[in-house]
């Protein structure tokens, strides 16, 4: 058996009617697009998004929400197959079939918010982004509307940060532009970027990693202070991410952008039928629904995130 982590991101729903002068965005309604998309046939479902067809491959409703199943479909003309003691052979497919990668999401529709799985052979957010208005514009023959999936950051990085444990790894960008006006506020950051200029590289990236032994830790202190200097100054920072916690639950904390995320760990067996069983859509569903609406410690994740949209508008 072998560990696997689920990786869940958080997105709003929402779209703009691109023949308005403001381009205000409202909340969209994607269960109404989904109940017609359903009814589709699959292959009138596949669409090409950029190079590759994708589609939406299942339905299913539980609790009021709505848990759908995309797949990115590839040709595969190259792939092989073999045991580590044989030489490789052809992957035989025929002309029209398709390797199916998929990803998982959950839809609540009095919140019009979506929790995607993320799955980096899948479709990425902005993939089902540009699936869902292929498909609004098929089944509604709109053309002036355009749906959007805008991530939802949480209001409590520093404080999350604060409470770690562990501070495993931290990641900072700086644009070669901004290092001058760093300097001159003559603060932490000064020290790690002053010497950089010289180079006229475009960006400085700045990352510094735990050790192996437990006497190799990033120092804690220093990296508060750091941590108060980014989020006084984000317009001079391009990238600022850590990640804290242990091995069995790492979190990646954006201070810029920080989006909502969870994880799910599930042990997942070496053999192939075993490992299909134990981690199908349908279990990665009930995983997202556990986390969601039934919660840890009697803490729903729906109420954070609540939070997050009353709070960030």
């Amino acid at each position: 058996m072998k560990k696997k982590y689920v990786r869940y991101e958080y997105y709003r729903v929402v779209y703009t009617d691109i023949d308005k002068i403001d381009h205000k965005r409202g909340l969209f309604k994607l269960d109404k697009l989904i109940s017609k998309v359903k009814e589709l046939p699959l292959g009138e479902r596949a669409k090409k998004v950029r190079l590759e067809s994708s589609r939406l491959d299942d339905h299913n409703e539980a609790n009021n929400y709505h848990l759908l199943l995309f797949s990115r479909l590839k040709k595969s003309h190259f792939t092989k197959k073999g045991k580590l003691d044989s030489p490789l052979e052809d992957f035989d497919l025929e002309d029209d079939d398709y390797i199916g990668e998929e990803v998982c999401a959950l839809y609540d529709p009095d919140m019009h918010v979506l929790m995607l799985q993320r799955n980096r052979d899948s479709l990425s957010p902005t993939g089902i982004q540009e699936y869902l208005n292929i498909m609004f514009q098929e089944v509604t023959g709109k053309t002036n509307y355009e749906i959007f999936l805008e991530p939802i950051c949480t209001d409590d990085a520093k404080s999350r940060v604060k409470k770690s444990g562990i501070i495993k790894k931290i990641h900072v960008r700086i644009a070669d532009k901004d290092i001058k006006k760093i300097v001159e506020k003559d603060k932490g950051l000064k020290g790690l970027v002053s010497g950089w200029s010289v180079y006229e590289a475009p960006y400085v990236d700045i990352i510094l990693v735990n050790g192996r032994f437990k006497n190799q830790k990033i120092k804690r202190e220093p990296v508060q202070e750091l941590m108060d200097e980014i989020l006084e100054n984000p317009e001079l920072i391009q990238k600022a991410r850590l990640t804290i916690g242990d091995t069995s639950k790492p979190e990646v904390i954006d201070l810029l952008t920080d989006k909502a995320t969870d994880f799910s760990q599930v042990q997942v067996s070496e053999k192939i039928e075993e490992a299909r069983a134990q981690l199908n859509h349908k279990v990665v569903w009930d995983l997202m629904i556990d986390i969601f609406h039934t919660g840890t410690e009697n803490k729903k994740r729906k109420f954070d995130i609540q939070r997050y949209l009353t709070k960030g508008g």
